[in-house]
């Protein structure tokens, strides 16, 4: 017979003054993951998600670890704000797991006494996202994986889709772990292969700066602003060809900062290239989150290249 799974529910929705007694109340009316394992309910984050930090994401990292060998399995149940980014910060702050991460949630209705109201097609939803994510957890997937709707994604390479069906992110069909119809089917081949042991991260380097410009910004006294951060990512992707006055501000950063760009695929950026880190083939969330992780490993900016351009946790599109 085989042995029931334990799974570790981390909370981390939008509710304020939430307690584990509340979760526990509304989970006893979803009787379905009673008979798929074994739930207990931790509180993690009660405001709103839109407000979450790396601070957080390292923390709910550490909590994970924490309770590591008690479970077989974590879904954490996330507001939908900033999902993508907690969920992408995790897939670097554990790395080669042994054991699922699941994130799932969406856009709860709470009545009064902050029970979740199951009512509508969105809500019932809902219920089935929570349900089937559970279950995922139940089996053997090494990986941090997003399940919503009929899908269940890996998470640093999903992104939002304003849909209205319930499957509200999408991501390549080699990032599609499994499917949902009447059963649970998962894409074996796409899951990833466990090399080694599972790794705990406890760091992000915070002094990253994301700059998003339109060709009319006014560049005099950036560079000054630029240089108090160790890191900026430049975002030009929506660019045919980088403004001339990006590239005059990065020769005289690239000294002293380590820089990063996002840009189109067939974009040529050649002056400096052999300096710059190359984000384009990831999400924007898993591009920033992973730089965030690399800056901690090393203070060389080329050891710091060398970690960008290695696909870490199947993030690389």
């Amino acid at each position: 017979m085989n042995k029931r799974k334990k799974i570790l529910m981390l909370y981390c929705g939008a509710i304020n003054n939430y307690s584990e007694k509340d979760a526990k109340e509304w989970l006893s009316e979803l009787s379905e993951i009673s008979i798929i394992s074994d739930i207990e309910v931790k509180i993690f984050y009660t405001k709103n998600t839109s407000d979450i930090t790396p601070t957080e994401w390292v923390k709910l990292a550490s909590v994970i670890k924490k309770n590591y060998e008690s479970f077989d399995g974590f879904v954490v149940l996330h507001g939908i704000d900033n999902i993508l980014y907690t969920a992408s910060a995790l897939s670097f702050l554990i790395q080669n797991s042994a054991k699922p991460i699941v994130f799932t949630g969406g856009h709860l209705a709470h009545k009064a006494n902050k029970k979740p109201y199951f009512g509508s097609v969105k809500e019932a939803g809902i219920k089935a996202n929570i349900i089937n994510a559970v279950q995922v957890a139940t089996f053997h997937i090494p990986e941090i994986s997003l399940m919503f709707g009929n899908r269940l994604l890996r998470a640093n390479q999903a992104r939002r889709v304003f849909d209205s069906s319930l499957n509200i992110f999408e991501a390549r069909e080699s990032a599609v772990l499994g499917k949902i119809d009447f059963s649970i089917r998962m894409n074996e081949k796409n899951i990833l292969r466990r090399n080694g042991k599972t790794l705990f991260y406890e760091t992000l380097e915070n002094s990253v700066y994301w700059f998003s410009s339109a060709s009319t910004f006014d560049f005099s006294g950036l560079e000054n602003y630029l240089s108090s951060f160790r890191s900026v990512i430049f975002d030009f992707s929506f660019f045919e060809t980088p403004p001339r006055h990006i590239e005059e501000l990065i020769a005289k950063l690239i000294k002293n900062v380590v820089i990063a760009v996002r840009m189109k695929s067939h974009s040529d950026f050649l002056p400096f290239n052999e300096n710059i880190i190359n984000i384009s083939n990831m999400t924007p969330q898993a591009g920033l989150v992973k730089f965030m992780w690399a800056l901690t490993k090393s203070k060389n900016s080329r050891e710091v290249k060398k970690l960008m351009d290695k696909n870490i946790a199947g993030e690389i599109i």
